[in-house]
């Protein structure tokens, strides 16, 4: 019951959110102009010393399109629809419905990020794929890995939505047990940014940062993803940072589920 009530939810808010086509069209252009401003940057840092760059310049600039096709799945902001209904009290309506509050704002968050991540794919590979070329720019062109390495990143990618829609639900959480979570969601915007590799691909970052950037759940999100698509991991380390996305899904559910039941216990609805 719960699991096709989901998905019921899912496919209508996906549906509503590619409605807007406009929107989406004044995003791409965005997406395009931020990705090749940062290639431009990166370009220049990587060709004054490539032989100490973690990264080819071929990969690095693959690594960005890949974080601007896929920007709205980094968890550095909410869906005000589900933030107001919990601050001022219309939560009442959705807990009428028949599946728990869980469920049921992951379903939606999850129809959020890939509505509105999934209307850029397109439009911005034939970007890659036709215009650059095209005006001789093919170098600064996304490049397309080996088929094994599509279904990696595929899988990942699957994995990183979800895992992308279980720390914004954890957001949501947070609300329950404050009047105003403004202040800790600017917090997580700054730091979702940063750790999952948008600003810089994670591998730039100081060598004593990088067991730990590894293992932190932002990096499953953009990073990971990414960096398969690059082809800068083995078949082996793309496996195991599949299961390390699992991993951090798993703990995020867990959790999701504890702090709702406890926050639901305590929430109180005035008004009449």
């Amino acid at each position: 019951m719960t699991l096709n009530v989901v998905k019921s939810y899912f496919l209508l808010r996906t549906k509503v959110i590619l409605s807007y086509r406009m929107t989406a069209l004044s995003g791409f252009a965005t997406q395009i102009i931020f990705a090749l401003f940062k290639i431009f940057i990166m370009y220049a840092f990587i060709a004054s010393n490539p032989a100490d760059s973690p990264m080819t310049l071929g990969a690095t600039i693959t690594y960005i399109w890949i974080t601007q096709i896929f920007f709205s799945i980094i968890p550095w902001n909410v869906n005000w629809d589900e933030m107001n209904a919990i601050t001022s009290g219309n939560i009442v309506y959705e807990l009428t419905k028949p599946i728990d509050l869980f469920p049921l704002f992951f379903s939606k968050t999850l129809a959020w990020r890939f509505g509105s991540s999934i209307v850029w794919v397109v439009p911005i590979v034939l970007f890659n794929l036709i215009v650059l070329p095209v005006f001789g720019f093919q170098e600064y062109a996304l490049k397309i890995p080996d088929g094994k390495y599509v279904l990696f990143f595929l899988c990942s990618i699957f994995l990183a939505y979800i895992l992308s829609s279980m720390i914004t639900v954890f957001l949501y959480s947070i609300t329950l047990y404050t009047i105003d979570a403004s202040n800790f969601l600017g917090i997580i915007n700054s730091v979702a940014f940063v750790l999952s590799g948008t600003i810089i691909p994670l591998g730039f970052f100081p060598e004593i940062f990088q067991k730990i950037l590894i293992l932190q759940p932002f990096k499953g999100i953009i990073d990971t993803p990414a960096m398969i698509f690059t082809q800068q991991y083995t078949d082996l380390q793309s496996m195991g940072f599949m299961l390390l996305q699992v991993a951090w899904i798993i703990i995020f559910y867990f959790v999701n589920q504890r702090v709702f039941k406890i926050g639901m216990k305590k929430i109180e609805i005035q008004g009449g």
